[in-house]
């Protein structure tokens, strides 16, 4: 092996070391934006339903029955589907989440976040996520 062999062994595993750290803030991005979206939504959504149910929480917390659940699910749907929604959001984003912190990135995932971060890397600073994967 000679001194070109060796530069060109540690440049590209300096490349592959950046690279990795481009997709792991990717990824960080990803999960931060998507506590935000959920966020908003408990904010927004969740907290607006919750309150068109604040006369049938109050009769459950007095005197809790099934059938008091399902008048409450008839004459409200569009707010349950509401509540619905911002239940899922939490429960999707959590499993996400966990799945990356117990088993980590699979290969298709890793590939796919790699395409994402040369994408970005082409576009360059005019791509709204550039600033927080590549400016250090």
């Amino acid at each position: 092996m000679n001194d070109s062999d060796l530069d060109r062994d540690s440049s590209s595993d300096l490349d592959r070391r950046l690279l990795d750290r481009q997709v792991q803030r990717l990824l960080q991005v990803q999960l931060w934006l998507r506590w935000t979206v959920v966020l908003l939504l408990w904010a927004t959504l969740g907290a607006y339903c919750l309150w068109r149910l604040r006369h049938d929480l109050a009769m459950w917390l007095e005197y809790f029955t099934w059938a008091a659940v399902r008048v409450s699910l008839q004459s409200n749907r569009l707010t349950f589907i509401g509540i619905g929604l911002c239940v899922g959001m939490t429960l999707s984003t959590l499993l996400w989440q966990s799945w990356h912190i117990l088993w980590g990135i699979s290969q298709r995932e890793y590939r796919d976040l790699t395409q994402q971060v040369c994408q970005i890397q082409t576009k360059g600073s005019e791509h709204p996520l550039w600033r927080w994967i590549f400016q250090e």
